[in-house]
């Protein structure tokens, strides 16, 4: 297991999620349980109580119990072991017992030792849906994705209407790349409560991501409806728009999206990208000069603003771009490639060669790399250079390249 600050971290993104849906039962009962010390973890600089004299008889365990959600809800969380130990040593069969402290167990950062009092609960509990909403949020804050749904699945066994545990699911679901799966979860919930923001926002990534684009757009659409000012909408849709072609909406996303997060380089990004595509190359290149003065040198950023200083002909600083993608990424085949379009299209043809080669270099399958280093090669009339990239690429099915190959090569 991670030590508790990365502990804290984990569970800190499951309570952003669980706090945007609304559910802020669920944040009480955990999120905010488990966060509200800033010594989370650490020793509470002394013993907890002492059990009282007195509890020696089965009806005081529901006292200990009682003092120990306070406890919890107070973020005491050694003292709510105690207690919960004592209403244990009262009543051994006590299931709210065993589903506290594990609670309290997962408030320590001691997630295995909570989930086997998680286990016994579920063992003395008639109806252990919440113990096991418990159990899958301390199995995905602990990296067990797969132990995590498994949980949530039986929450929703024993209670098919448990919000919570399906929006959980659904989450973890996404982060796994289980789309279909996660947007399964998410419908279910748009039955059971439509017209939630978050699950509307949710289902639209699980969408995007099937690539299913209207649909998505569609789902941003109707959470903006509910709640125009629901964080991550517009720069979702945004990215859909972009993927789709509509480089003028993702442009109109991504400034909607930059009001309140104007120091976003990821935003800037973004819509360089989309007013590169919308020939907008001056915008272009300064939205992403923003962003690598936001970022710091980026390879994408840089890689990026290469390509619109190309489209507006300032082929010198486009080639000192891609550059100096090519020394912050190494491995990519794109800095090199780009740079042999640059040096093309400004005349530079023995450069280009050089930069495609190079690209090749990195990746000795790149298409795009033969053929243009064909195309330069052609025009230094090195035409057995040419003939033997374009036969390279007609063997690898490129079918452009066979009919140079025959118009220039039989």
């Amino acid at each position: 297991m991670s030590s508790w600050v990365s502990t804290r971290v984990r569970l800190l993104s499951l309570c952003a999620v669980l706090g945007h849906a609304g559910l802020w039962g669920a944040v009480l009962l955990l999120c905010g349980l488990a966060f509200e010390r800033p010594a989370f973890g650490q020793p509470a600089g002394g013993p907890g109580p002492r059990a009282p004299a007195s509890a020696a008889a089965g009806g005081m365990s529901g006292v200990f119990v009682e003092q120990g959600e306070a406890l919890l809800r107070a973020g005491e969380y050694r003292a709510a072991r105690d207690f919960f130990a004592w209403a244990i040593g009262v009543e051994p069969d006590n299931w709210r017992a065993y589903a506290g402290r594990g609670l309290a167990w997962l408030g320590l950062g001691r997630l295995p030792v909570a989930m086997d009092d998680f286990d016994r609960a579920v063992a003395l509990s008639d109806n252990p849906a919440g113990i096991y909403y418990n159990m899958g949020i301390g199995m995905a804050a602990l990296g067990e994705p797969i132990e995590a749904e498994v949980a949530y699945g039986k929450a929703v066994m024993v209670a098919p209407r448990f919000f919570a545990a399906y929006f959980n699911r659904g989450i973890l679901r996404l982060r796994q790349g289980k789309y279909e799966e996660a947007r399964f979860d998410f419908d279910v919930l748009d039955h059971l409560q439509p017209g939630r923001a978050a699950t509307l926002f949710s289902r639209g990534i699980a969408n995007a991501a099937l690539k299913r684009n209207e649909a998505a757009i569609a789902d941003f659409d109707a959470a903006l409806e509910v709640n125009p000012a629901y964080p991550g909408v517009y720069a979702q849709r945004g990215r859909v728009r972009l993927a789709a072609g509509d480089h003028a909406g993702a442009v109109e996303d991504f400034s909607i999206a930059l009001g309140p997060d104007p120091d976003n380089p990821e935003l800037y990004l973004a819509r360089g990208i989309a007013l590169l595509g919308a020939e907008r190359g001056r915008e272009a290149v300064a939205d992403l000069n923003r962003a690598v003065t936001l970022a710091g040198d980026r390879a994408e950023a840089r890689l990026l603003r290469g390509r619109a200083l190309t489209a507006i002909r300032a082929y010198r600083t486009a080639i000192a771009e891609f550059e100096a993608a090519g020394e912050l990424d190494r491995k990519s085949v794109e800095p090199p490639f780009f740079r042999g379009n640059a040096l093309f299209d400004s005349g530079d043809y023995q450069g280009a060669v050089e930069a495609y080669t190079s690209a090749l270099g990195r990746d000795p399958a790149h298409p795009g790399a033969l053929l243009n280093r064909a195309a330069a090669q052609l025009r230094l009339d090195a035409i057995e250079e040419s003939c033997r990239d374009w036969d390279v690429a007609c063997a690898r099915q490129i079918l452009a390249a066979c009919g140079l190959w025959e118009k220039f090569c039989e």
